[in-house]
């Protein structure tokens, strides 16, 4: 009996993990197809649904709230030309009962409005987020997205917005 106990508790957490799974890469085709528009619209739709009320996102140390996460996304999209592509992708998943650590790997490709005669600038995102998730109500919702780790290029040169100004928003 307790092996039959334990091998149902094993498959309701693969069933469980492979739940979370299926939903984040689904909103995250969703958000990738918003990115590539720069329809910040499109993507507060979706992602309005997804996360918590107490959502917290969290870049450079700077904590900020769900509302605070899409203004500063808006301003982002008001400086690009045109975004040739975002792709994410899960690394991992880590489930203990209602919670899960998920960490992603994010790239996007864009180019960014040049001066009056100047041609535009592309700018290389790498990053690896660390997501947490909980249980509510029967659904995953995101609860904090972290970015763990940041690399950016603008002209194929390292790139730091925090030095140039671009990341100093009220």
């Amino acid at each position: 009996m307790k092996q039959f106990a334990l091998a149902l508790a094993m498959s309701l957490a693969v069933s469980a993990s492979a739940d979370l799974r299926s939903q984040i890469e689904s909103m995250n085709r969703t958000i990738e197809h918003a990115m590539v528009r720069k329809d910040i619209k499109a993507f507060n739709k979706v992602m309005r649904n997804w996360v918590t009320p107490d959502f917290r996102y969290v870049e450079m140390g700077r904590s900020m709230s769900y509302d605070d996460m899409v203004k500063q996304m808006g301003g982002g999209f008001a400086m690009t030309e045109r975004v040739k592509s975002a792709d994410s992708k899960i690394l991992k998943i880590d489930m203990k009962g209602s919670h899960a650590l998920v960490r992603s790997q994010h790239d996007m490709v864009s180019l960014l409005h040049g001066g009056p005669k100047e041609k535009a600038h592309v700018m290389r995102y790498h990053g690896i987020s660390g997501d947490t998730y909980v249980r509510m109500n029967g659904k995953w919702k995101l609860a904090k997205m972290e970015w763990l780790t940041e690399k950016m290029t603008l002209d194929g040169r390292p790139f730091d917005p925090a030095q140039s100004g671009a990341a100093k928003q009220p």
